[in-house]
């Protein structure tokens, strides 16, 4: 198979079913507020491949030029796909979202992510996820973008750490979309 690892995320028609799968979100974001703040990881079962999952949306919000990022613009938006979808679990990087993700307590079940050995399993689990091409989308440039940012250190039999290739770079869409996935299987959805 020729091109990237990162090209064999399945591209397919993932929106059916979307309103009624259960939805595993992740939610990361950078060290500074004046990066991008991601939401990847609105993940749940594939629609016709129980076993695999498939990326219903994703999101990216960007600072304006020279500005911080206005976090009720994503708080919005968050709550209005909260109630539109069905939305399990929210798992997020607590260092910069903690305050953020208190708000939507009690809108939606969020819970810290560990960043520790919780998120090497979670960024194994996306790795073997494309590996195996077990992970779907509806084609995210940004998505392939961050991930093709990305490096991983490896950890263990099963695990394995996203990190960035450089460090200007971002990856908070792929680890977003690690902790969303391996959710999303931890949970049966």
């Amino acid at each position: 198979m020729g091109g990237h690892p990162h090209d064999r995320l399945v591209e397919g028609d993932v929106a059916r079913g979307a309103e009624e799968t259960g939805i595993a979100v992740g939610e990361d974001a950078p060290v500074g507020r004046d990066e991008p703040v991601a939401k990847a990881g609105w993940v749940g079962r594939h629609p016709a491949r129980h076993d695999d999952v498939a990326v219903r949306l994703w999101g990216l919000w960007e600072p304006p030029p020279g500005g911080k990022i206005d976090f009720q613009e994503p708080y919005r938006e968050l709550l209005e796909l909260i109630d539109r979808y069905n939305v399990v679990k929210i798992c997020y990087d607590p260092f910069q979202l903690e305050h953020f993700m208190q708000r939507l307590a009690s809108r939606a079940w969020a819970s810290a992510f560990d960043q520790g050995a919780e998120r090497n399993i979670a960024d194994k689990t996306l790795f073997d996820l494309i590996r195996d091409r077990r992970i779907a989308h509806c084609g995210p440039a940004e998505i392939r973008q961050h991930l093709l940012h990305a490096n991983a250190r490896i950890t263990g039999d099963s695990r394995m750490r996203i990190e960035k290739r450089v460090e200007r770079l971002k990856v908070d869409l792929a680890v977003a979309l690690a902790m969303a996935s391996r959710e999303c299987l931890r949970l049966l959805l």
